[in-house]
């Protein structure tokens, strides 16, 4: 019999269902479960690969490799979360089968004849290039930046938030892009420094907030988050290792730079009204969201409004000095949205700052270390 505290398998089995299910790929709808002694692994694989090893007590039941259906297993395992027992889990083998009980709970599970296609995580952190420094900021930029990039494989280059490598210090610089808006953010590690350029996978940005996160590493062609008892990694887009486009972004960075500001106002203020105007619009299809920004030459207000069929909202907000032209300007909030909705929570006390480039039809937003391009006039 092999035995598991609770606290032994569940937080490890929140590692494992990172992994996402998909329909097809049979290394994704099973767990490859293999033991030796008191030590079990699991495993876990789609277009992103997972890891996980539990120690327990007594002996792993089985000799031959066992593949276990998650969408049966992770139900029956996690269920213990909304138990007040604190019994163990018990492992044993009946026939062909494997037994599980909890407390006055039992489940038995059949094999699935062998499945392949599992990734190996002893050869990919044997590869092993560079360890990634974790620090707030970085976190911080590469939520960001996911939030403009696209997560499409048909434009893997653009799949990505773009890490830069170190130039110089702990000085960092990301950048991100879709069709319609480019990023750059700039920020500090702790310590370290970042050894070598890499496409961060967006896949695996929604994860860095997960508990027990230890290590960021790039291994290979992986990029790798470590947990105590756990890996999770994805392939690094050879694409976007190759066509990322970092020049035409800082090509664009260069042009901003050279205009004058056009308006200045509160970052949080601005923010919050962007996340109004996109929740009056739930109920219309987000592609047809549009926002439109306009201002007068010696005024110090800004109004601006949304007009979907048979109503208009408008807000107005206050600059922080007098505006020094006329400009209407036409942005796409369903990308937008959710790129103020993140800057409201991260940029409380500092302003917002707006450049247009007439020329160009281009609008430059920056707001602390978070830079953004997007074009000033929509298409039909």
């Amino acid at each position: 019999m092999f035995q598991l505290k609770r606290n032994d398998i569940i937080p490890q089995l929140d590692i494992l269902s990172m992994v996402p299910p998909k329909l097809g790929i049979p290394s994704s709808q099973y767990f490859w479960v293999r033991g030796n002694g008191s030590k079990v692994y699991l495993s876990g694989s789609s277009y992103v690969g997972g890891e996980i090893s539990l120690k327990g007590k007594g002996t792993w039941p089985f000799k031959d490799d066992f593949y276990l259906d998650r969408s049966m297993f992770l139900p029956f395992i996690m269920a213990a979360r909304e138990l007040k027992d604190k019994h163990t889990f018990k492992f044993e083998k009946k026939g062909k089968q494997l037994v599980v009980t909890h407390g006055n709970r039992k489940v038995s599970f059949d094999s699935q004849p062998h499945v392949k296609g599992y990734g190996n995580a002893h050869r990919i952190l044997k590869n092993m290039d560079t360890t990634i420094p974790i620090s707030e900021d970085l976190k911080d930029m590469l939520v960001c930046g996911k939030n403009c990039a696209v997560s499409d494989s048909v434009v893997p280059e653009l799949d990505c938030v773009y890490l830069q490598k170190s130039t110089s210090g702990v000085g960092i610089k990301l950048y991100a892009s879709s069709e319609k808006v480019v990023y750059i953010g700039t920020g500090k590690l702790n310590e370290g420094k970042i050894t070598a350029s890499i496409p961060f996978p967006l896949y695996l940005i929604n994860l860095l907030e997960a508990h027990g996160l230890k290590k960021i590493l790039c291994a290979g062609k992986y990029v790798v988050l470590q947990f105590e008892h756990g890996l999770i990694w994805q392939p690094v887009s050879q694409k976007a290792i190759k066509d990322f486009p970092v020049k035409k972004i800082r090509i664009h960075a260069k042009i901003g730079e050279k205009q004058k500001v056009t308006f200045v106002a509160s970052s949080r203020r601005f923010a919050r009204l962007m996340l109004r105007l996109g929740y009056y619009l739930q109920s219309v299809r987000r592609k047809d969201w549009v926002v439109n920004v306009t201002g007068k030459k010696g005024s110090s207000i800004i109004d601006v409004n949304t007009s979907i069929a048979g109503a208009k909202f408008s807000e107005k907000i206050s600059t922080s000095d007098v505006i020094h032209k006329d400009f209407k300007l036409e942005w796409p909030l369903h990308i937008l949205e959710p790129i103020f909705g993140y800057l409201s929570k991260k940029t409380k006390k500092l302003g917002v700052i707006v450049k247009v480039d007439d020329k160009h039809g281009v609008s430059y937003v920056t707001v602390g270390s978070y830079w953004i391009a997007c074009p000033s006039k929509q298409d039909n």
